[in-house]
């Protein structure tokens, strides 16, 4: 054999070493035994479809996103935080102790009762307290900041023990009763005697 046939031989074995050499190399820098990849950007993509990104985020097969912080944003648009609250798509947000907090900035509570953005609270009873420390039951009457109350009757009681009827006639604390007529004709009697100078 001459000694160009060797040489050609031998070159042709040496490429083919440095190559299956280069190959290893490659692949041991980028395939996992488990399966998974790592690519340059310092992600890893594991063998069950999740991707680690370089942040320290996961984003699993589904679709959902875990960040370094402890929260995770679901594939509907949702987040949960660390603290174990959950912000929904709609605006609202659901607190860990089983409050939620609506779009508009009320606020359910767990015993069911509603915080409204005006200050208003509905109670679990179907009950309702304004701002200005009135309360309407469930009946319909009306309890006001004075200690009076409205009742659904059209009648009144007041913080004295008073009531006020729809016609206008009243029951005082005593169980005393002045009928509308009574209470006019009194009333005309001191506007005549005043009219007179006399009152």
């Amino acid at each position: 054999m001459d000694p160009n046939t060797m040489a050609y031989y031998q070159g042709m074995s040496d490429a083919a070493n440095a190559l299956n050499s280069l190959a290893a190399v490659s692949s041991a820098a980028t395939a996992s035994p488990y399966g998974g990849y790592a690519d340059a950007f310092g992600g890893y993509a594991d063998a069950f479809g999740g991707y680690a990104d370089a942040f320290g985020g996961y984003s699993d097969a589904t679709g959902g996103y875990a960040d370094a912080f402890g929260g995770y944003a679901d594939p509907l648009g949702g987040y949960t935080d660390a603290l174990g609250g959950y912000a929904d798509p709609l605006g609202g947000y659901a607190d860990a102790s089983g409050g939620y907090t609506d779009a508009t900035g009320g606020y359910s509570d767990p015993m069911g009762g509603y915080a409204d953005a005006s200050g208003g609270y509905t109670d679990a009873t179907g009950g309702y307290a304004d701002a200005s420390g009135g309360y309407t039951d469930a009946t319909g009457g009306y309890s006001d900041a004075m200690g009076g109350y409205s009742d659904s009757m059209g009648g009144y009681t007041d913080a004295l023990g008073g009531y006020t009827d729809a016609t206008g006639g009243y029951t005082a604390p005593t169980g005393a009763y002045v009928d509308p007529g009574t209470m006019a004709y009194a009333q005309g009697a001191n506007d005549l005697l005043a009219a007179l100078g006399m009152c």
